[in-house]
């Protein structure tokens, strides 16, 4: 199973193995960036990529480390990937997560 996410013309996809890492990371997890603009997204996930993650890095690499289909880095990388489509598209473009 797999998360599809949209912002304008861009589409991304990732395993929902990822959820623990998106769940630390954000309110709601990737879920809760469906129908944001994508420069208030664009917020959100640089949140907690530079304030929360460096608190909770060991945690959740530790949680992820059993997870046979995707990994830390690989959650880390996505949400890297969807803050440069956020920056790449107009900051107006909605943002969709789909399950």
């Amino acid at each position: 199973m797999s998360y599809d996410v949209t912002v304008g013309e861009r589409d991304l996809n990732t395993t929902f193995n990822h959820a623990p890492v998106f769940n630390a990371l954000m309110p709601n997890g990737l879920k809760g960036l469906h129908g944001l603009r994508a420069h208030h997204a664009q917020k959100i996930i640089n949140f907690g990529l530079l304030h929360i993650l460096p608190l909770k890095r060991d945690e959740l690499r530790d949680k992820m480390k059993d997870v046979e289909w995707g990994s830390f880095d690989d959650a880390i990388k996505f949400l890297h990937h969807l803050v440069v489509a956020c920056q790449r598209e107009d900051p107006n473009e909605t943002i969709g997560v789909f399950a």
